[in-house]
């Protein structure tokens, strides 16, 4: 009876590194993926890669990726690399505050926006916070906000509206232009500390409706016209009566005056007072005697025992003499030629009595 030939039997130090060589490339198939990236990167949006592995962009999306520093280990992390990916992949984002937390397993934080075609690559480590102290006040990049131009009608007004809050201090300054100025930790691109807005252009010079009046309206009063009052005799002319109006009047001490208008209201030339100089002297006639002229003839007044005696010419030249009584004052009262020859009989009757009675008493002696 025949038996088959028995097969070769295999070492069993061969078989051994089969299975374990099966059981490596096993290994190595299920762990491919999770060792090939960090895994908190499965988060971020897929994007193709050159040959170099750098992702590639579109123009589309190079305003909207942000540059995030991803870090690994915990806790606190420790630097590893820097990724560019999509703004949606920040959680909450108010779309201009950094550093902001990137949500994965570490303290990845994003630090900026990417500019327009900006590789991962060429951002220096430099760009993150570390875990060596230079991180714990890293300097965040400000992106300038847009402040708008209000420029209502009219020429020269032209001004820049409300600045939007952030990480900086506003300046306006003389010439209408702005300066940000960055806070402590913060920088403008460029690493720069302060970010201008030159002096707004004017866009709107279209004239404003002049029928609106202004709120409170200044009205110019014309200085009125004011007599001047000169009667005879000197030093005596001054201003008559002061017709009324949208003023005060003041008479000052050398005859002048002044008017100062109320609140509301001006004289021309913008001007709250108006002057009027001292009025000039245009009478300087005597004002007339008591005795005066009579005739053509001067009056002469004359007294005798206290009886005044005026002479006085009539129309035709005759003169007469007349007795006068001193009035209060001192002057003389002419009554006209009876008058007075009424006195001088009485006074002559006086004097007769008088000489008679004393011829009796030296009789009677």
């Amino acid at each position: 009876m025949t038996f088959p030939a028995r097969p070769a039997r295999i070492p069993r130090t061969r078989l051994l590194g089969v299975v374990v060589t099966a059981i490596a490339l096993l290994t190595a198939a299920l762990a491919g993926p999770a060792l090939a990236a960090d895994p908190s990167d499965r988060d971020a949006p897929t994007t193709a890669t050159t040959g170099a592995g750098e992702p590639t962009t579109s123009a589309e999306d190079d305003a909207k990726k942000v540059v995030v520093c991803k870090y690994v280990a915990r806790p606190g992390g420790v630097l590893d690399h820097i990724v560019i990916v999509s703004v949606n992949t920040l959680k909450g984002w108010d779309g201009s505050t950094f550093p902001w937390n990137f949500p994965d397993a570490h303290d990845s934080v994003a630090v900026r926006l990417a500019e327009k075609g900006e590789k991962a690559a060429n951002v220096p480590l430099s760009a993150c916070p570390t875990d060596e102290g230079e991180g714990e006040n890293p300097v965040v990049e400000i992106v300038p906000p847009t402040i708008p131009v209000v420029d209502p009608c009219g020429t020269g007004n032209a001004t820049y509206g409300t600045v939007p809050t952030g990480n900086y201090t506003t300046t306006r300054n003389n010439d209408g232009s702005l300066t940000l100025t960055a806070t402590t930790g913060h920088t403008f691109p460029g690493n720069r500390p302060t970010h201008g807005y030159p002096t707004p252009v004017e866009t709107n010079t279209t004239p404003c409706d002049d029928d609106t009046p202004p709120e409170n309206p200044v009205v110019e009063i014309v200085p009125p016209t004011i007599p001047v009052i000169d009667p005879c005799g000197t030093g005596n002319a001054t201003y008559g009566t002061v017709p009324t109006g949208n003023y005060t009047t003041t008479r000052n001490n050398d005859g002048s005056l002044t008017l100062t208008a109320t609140t509301g209201h001006t004289f021309p030339g913008d001007r709250p007072t108006h002057g009027y100089p001292t009025p000039v002297e245009t009478n300087t006639t005597p004002c007339g005697d008591v005795g005066g002229e009579v005739g053509g003839e001067t009056e002469k007044p004359g007294e005798v025992g206290g009886v005044a005696v005026v002479a006085y010419a009539e129309p035709k030249g005759e003169v007469h003499a007349a007795a006068s009584t001193r009035t209060e004052d001192g002057l003389p009262n002419t009554g006209g030629p009876s008058v007075a020859l009424g006195l001088l009989g009485l006074g002559l009757t006086a004097a007769g009595a008088a000489l008679l009675g004393s011829h009796r008493r030296s009789r009677s002696a």
